[in-house]
Formats: structure tokens, C-alpha cells, sequence
């Protein structure tokens, strides 16, 4: 059962780990935002490996499966949409007067179905044997956190490299001190692939998933 909240406590040690890490001096006003931050990730990390797996995982397959079936019956009106040949023109047809009288945008319709589809086999793809699925909620939260490590009064969030070519960072410093508030199996495998990950997203075009902030 997926939680509805997760509490994330930084007490006096935590603090005092935080500020000599970023080399900040955090407020209680401070501590607050950057709980929220923690925790609101928790919960978005935590619902996604649940819905990867057990039943979650049993269902989406399943409706994986229902999606393929429906957009294999509806392959004439998905052809003639996309000017596609060849296709049964009357059957095409007869499906989008079906949903047109059910009000249904059948260009829309069928869009969407492709889109799901797509989406279900990125993910399956993603957990087949011997490949480990992405965490999509580290870049939102890397970015989030990069905000608030400013305004805390951070110098920089850049990564640099030493005469051997480590990874250098204090803002990732201070975000590794953070991210060991989480459980275990939220947490990133090493400093070095946080680093790395964020390093790369000076280059990234692709747009940053967007975080649902709770009422």
C-alpha cells in the first residue's frame, strides 16, 4: 500500500552535517523547505517502484496488453488517419462514425492510444532482465534542490575536476549528505553517478519531468 506521506526528520547532527557540506548556514525556515523537497521526492520515487512491481506491475501488463488489442481493431482508422496503405476504407469509416457519435475525437483517440502504447514498452523495456530501470524524479529533484542551494547561499552548483580528473562539487556534497535522510532503496548508488548526472545536464535538451507539489 503506497503511503500518503513520508517524513523526513533533520535533526541538530543532520543540520550540522548539511552545513559543512555546502558550507552554508541553514535556518529553521531553511530546514523546512529542503524537508519538503526530501520528502515530496520520497513519495514520487516510493509510488513509482510500487507501481514497478507486484500487482502494480500485473496490471499495467495488462493493460498493456488491452491497449495492443484495441489499436490492432481500430489499424483501419489509424491507417487512414496517417494516410496509410492499405487499409479497408469502409471499415475506417464505420469506426470513426462510431466514435463520432460516442463524441469522440478520433484522431485524439487513436493518438493517445499510440502514445500509452509507446510508454508501456519503453517501461517493460526498462525492467527486462539485466537493465536497471531509470529514476526519472533525480533530475526534477537535482534542479529543485540547486534552486534552494542558492538561496541558502550556496556559491555554485557546478561540477569541476581536479588534476587527477575526480569529480568536484560542494553542491553535490551537500546534496549526498541529504540523500542519505532517505530509506535505502530510494537513495542513488554513488556521489560519482550523482555527479555525473548532473554534469550532464548542462547539455540536456529534453524537457524536466514536472513534480505535483501536494495541497
Amino acid at each position: 500500500m503506497m503511503r500518503d506521506e513520508i517524513e523526513i526528520l533533520i535533526d541538530d547532527e543532520m543540520r550540522a552535517a548539511l552545513n559543512d557540506a555546502g558550507r552554508l548556514s541553514l535556518s529553521e525556515k531553511q530546514v523546512k523547505a529542503l524537508r519538503d523537497e526530501l520528502e515530496e521526492y520520497a513519495l514520487l520515487r516510493e509510488a513509482e517502484l510500487a507501481v514497478r512491481s507486484g500487482p502494480r506491475k500485473k496490471q499495467r501488463l495488462k493493460i498493456e496488453k488491452h491497449t495492443r488489442k484495441l489499436l490492432e481493431d481500430f489499424s483501419d482508422l489509424r491507417s487512414h488517419l496517417s494516410s496509410a496503405d492499405p487499409h479497408d476504407k469502409i471499415a475506417a469509416m464505420n469506426q470513426e462514425i462510431m466514435l463520432t457519435f460516442a463524441g469522440i475525437n478520433s484522431h485524439t483517440f487513436v493518438r493517445d492510444l499510440v502514445r500509452l502504447q509507446n510508454y508501456l514498452e519503453e517501461v517493460r523495456t526498462k525492467e527486462a532482465p539485466g537493465g536497471r530501470p531509470e529514476n526519472i524524479w533525480w533530475v526534477p529533484l537535482l534542479h529543485s534542490l540547486a534552486d534552494l542551494y542558492v538561496k541558502f547561499g550556496g556559491r555554485s552548483t557546478a561540477v569541476s575536476r581536479d588534476i587527477a580528473n575526480e569529480k568536484k562539487s560542494v553542491f553535490i556534497d551537500f546534496v549526498w549528505v541529504a540523500v542519505q535522510l532517505f530509506p535505502q532503496p530510494l537513495r542513488p548508488h554513488s556521489k560519482e553517478s550523482l555527479a555525473s548526472l548532473w554534469e550532464k545536464q548542462k547539455y540536456a535538451t529534453r524537457a524536466i519531468p514536472r513534480r505535483r507539489k501536494r495541497m
